[in-house]
């Protein structure tokens, strides 16, 4: 994994945007399917719970392996810009676990190939 505050590719604006909501207390994952001789960079991630008590989990994949993770414990929005680049034909997983019980999340991440 690289990691760097801010890409090229984020200023040239080939951006990918992708965001996904499930019903209450289920993940909202969103995943890069594997590329030949490329790789997944992502650039920016944003979430939000609605809800009761939230017990939620951002956890991000390079593949099988997982290289961030953070609990969330409060409604509302919240986000990260980021630079984290996955092996060459690698699978991205972003996932936002289930908030808990009658709490509905929101993903959108943003991400380029190369």
């Amino acid at each position: 994994m690289i990691t760097r505050p801010v890409g090229p590719d984020l200023i040239a604006g080939n951006i990918t945007s992708t965001h996904d909501t499930e019903a209450a207390t289920v993940a909202v994952e969103i995943v890069r399917a594997a590329v030949a001789a490329q790789r997944h960079v992502l650039h920016g991630v944003q979430w939000s719970y609605a809800g009761g008590t939230v017990t939620g989990k951002l956890t991000i994949k390079n593949g099988a392996t997982t290289v961030y993770e953070t609990d969330i414990t409060a409604t509302g929005p919240g986000g990260h810009t980021l630079y984290i680049e996955t092996d060459i034909g690698a699978v991205l997983t972003v996932t936002l676990g289930g908030g808990g019980t009658g709490v509905t999340g929101k993903l959108n991440i943003q991400t380029t190939t190369r």
